[in-house]
């Protein structure tokens, strides 16, 4: 899977076992372009989920940089 794409989302609420609308769309996303490619989910501070098939990467929230992720 040398060819497959990486993709990072950049999640801007809360993705969490209690998470909003926006969340569940974002963690949602997720899984399904992880099916083409290695897929990381920035999420603002931390989470209680885990996933096989994407990495959850928390980032510090609300003045956190994601620079080196990019």
């Amino acid at each position: 899977m040398s060819d497959s794409k990486r993709i990072l989302i950049i999640s801007s609420d809360f993705v969490r076992q209690r998470m909003a609308g926006v969340g569940v769309r974002y963690w949602e996303m997720a899984h399904v372009l992880a099916k083409d490619g290695h897929v990381t989910l920035a999420v603002p501070d931390e989470t209680d989920l885990t996933s096989e098939s994407v990495r959850l990467l928390p980032y510090p929230y609300p003045d956190g940089s994601l620079e080196a992720v990019a």
